[in-house]
């Protein structure tokens, strides 16, 4: 554990310990166990390296928000963590079963503890881009 391969069979905590003990890392692919148990709970992750070494989870469907990642690794990725970032792209879509344009938008976002993010809260979500049109 004093120095992580980032391998199956030898996995960091998180990114940021690989960098930690190898300063000249390239971006890429690697496996984690935030938990430090036994190494048949790891999980394989993005290590960003060129951005202080995030530990980036993928989902595994890009049409769900929904990770291969276990309660109890996530849990310890959450304690380990300082801050947090997700990265959501959606279409412009119309529905047509509810056409009614004078509905406001009810996109709503949770966290993995079923807390609703919401504008203007601590918890705010940081809309980048809209260039969706209301029709």
């Amino acid at each position: 554990m004093k120095t992580p391969l980032g391998s199956r069979e030898n996995p960091a905590r998180f990114c940021k310990d690989l960098l930690d003990c190898q300063s000249q890392r390239s971006d890429g692919m690697f496996w984690v166990d935030p938990n430090l148990g036994c190494t048949s709970d790891s999980i394989q992750v993005f290590c960003n390296f060129s951005s202080g070494g995030q530990t980036c989870v993928n989902p595994v469907s890009t049409d769900k928000a929904v990770f291969d990642v276990g309660k109890v690794q996530m849990k310890f990725l959450h304690l380990l963590s300082v801050t947090v970032t997700q990265s959501v792209s959606l279409h412009c879509f119309n529905d047509p079963v509810n056409p009614d344009v004078h509905a406001p938008r009810a996109l709503r976002f949770r966290g993995w503890n079923g807390q609703e993010f919401q504008e203007n809260s601590p918890l705010s979500p940081q809309v980048l881009l809209d260039n969706c049109e209301v029709m």
